[in-house]
């Protein structure tokens, strides 16, 4: 399943062991601060505009995708309405 971010419910493309909402906005992010005066949850943070990436393929590498902009194409042409960060 693909999971996305919803700040109106959350939810995945697909299920996943017959759930399709698993409470995603009520957690952190891998990439949020790991300082506790600063770090907030997904719901706190009110976007929709962070983008999901596994995280076997961040772990060990967070300072090249973390708060990185996510830079969308489509037919070859590049979205700037588009404010995405992972």
């Amino acid at each position: 399943a693909t999971f996305y971010y919803d700040m109106n419910g959350g939810g995945s493309c697909g299920l996943v062991n017959g759930i399709t909402d698993f409470g995603q906005n009520d957690g952190y992010t891998f990439c949020e601060p790991r300082n506790t005066t600063v770090a907030q949850i997904l719901g706190q943070r009110g976007t929709n505009n962070i983008v999901a990436m596994p995280r076997s393929l961040i772990t060990g590498k967070a300072a090249e995708y973390c708060d990185k902009k996510v830079v969308v194409t489509w037919n070859g042409v590049r979205r700037t309405d588009l404010d995405l960060f992972i």
